[in-house]
């Protein structure tokens, strides 16, 4: 059964069992609807859009970075209910994986980021729960922070947002994708020219002006999305599949 081999070289792939106790989401096979897989659609976030999408699409199986379960226990009722009916019956097995895929040296949403940017990866960055799940990179030559914003707008949002505090010219990145503002403060500490991040936290905007790091918000949505669309078109090699990645953009 092929779904039973995705799911097995998965967990060995992400090394998953170091991420049980500090992520809450259940990096896992959630919904088990299908066990011969032969077409597979991957997507950032589970929702009926998403499931609808890929119903549409007629796949067995669909990988989302955001999932149905976050570790707390959930009444199969209402709209959850309604989520995993809708998968049952349309025999699609929904796999989830989150802070694994962050993380990921290869295919992680932020080494691919650092690649985009035609960046070297240097070291491990943004620490959560004592686990790295970013990446230090820098560039071949100091560039100024505007190209590098320019970029970015180019290449993966151009509704991303810049907070310019810092020095003009860059060499050092932190690269969090996702939710990862709160990382200013390790930017700060190891005197790193530039944070790149998705969301926006208003809670860090003090922060990040005082302590006088350059802060690129390039999207929650946005920064998410090279991850979860290489794990496709990995598994889809790998297994001989046909892959779709279902962008649905959200305004985060």
């Amino acid at each position: 059964m092929l779904l039973e081999k995705i799911v097995h070289y998965l967990y060995e792939y992400f090394d998953i069992k170091n991420f049980i106790v500090n992520d809450p989401a259940v990096n896992e096979l959630q919904v088990e609807a299908s066990e011969e897989i032969h077409s597979i659609a991957s997507a950032v976030d589970a929702g009926m859009e998403t499931f609808e999408e890929a119903a549409k699409l007629g796949v067995q199986m669909l990988f989302v970075h955001h999932g149905l379960f976050w570790g707390k226990c959930l009444p199969i009722t209402g709209i959850h209910a309604q989520r995993i009916a809708f998968l049952i019956k349309k025999g699609i097995s929904l796999y989830a994986m989150h802070l694994p895929l962050d993380a990921h040296k290869e295919i992680g949403n932020n080494v691919l980021l650092a690649g985009l940017l035609d960046l070297e990866v240097i070291r491990s960055f943004g620490s959560y729960h004592q686990v790295a799940l970013g990446v230090e990179a820098k560039t071949k030559k100091p560039v100024s922070l505007e190209k590098i914003f320019q970029q970015i707008e180019k290449n993966l949002n151009p509704k991303a947002i810049l907070l310019p505090f810092g020095n003009p010219k860059i060499q050092s990145i932190g690269i969090v994708s996702g939710g990862g503002a709160s990382n200013i403060i390790e930017a700060d500490r190891k005197n790193i020219d530039l944070l790149i991040t998705g969301e926006v936290n208003y809670s860090y905007y003090q922060d990040a002006k005082d302590r006088k790091r350059n802060v690129i918000f390039a999207g929650h949505y946005a920064t998410e999305t090279l991850g979860i669309k290489a794990l496709g078109e990995h598994l889809a090699k790998k297994f001989n599949l046909s892959h779709t990645f279902i962008d649905l953009p959200v305004a985060f």
